[in-house]
């Protein structure tokens, strides 16, 4: 997997790639922060007391973007 981009090559890219490649990334990232709030809710509602810890939740949540980062990889 390619390291964090730097900002002189995002800024770049957004240039290269015009606004519709932005307005892109700027809905993956709500779908990204959708999905972490509601797998927080998942996890309140239905983990055990003792599980309800904020490493547990960020856990579970890596592990669900590599889920999701997977099934996307496959779709490209």
């Amino acid at each position: 997997m390619k390291e964090k981009m730097a900002l002189q090559e995002f800024e770049d890219w957004i240039e290269d790639s015009g606004m519709e490649s932005l307005e892109t990334v700027t809905e993956l990232l709500k779908v990204q922060q959708q999905g972490a709030i509601e797998l927080t809710k998942l996890i309140l509602e239905h983990c055990n007391e003792d599980k309800k810890t904020k490493d547990y939740i960020f856990k579970v949540y890596g592990e669900a973007l590599k889920c999701v980062s997977l099934e996307l990889s496959k779709d490209f």
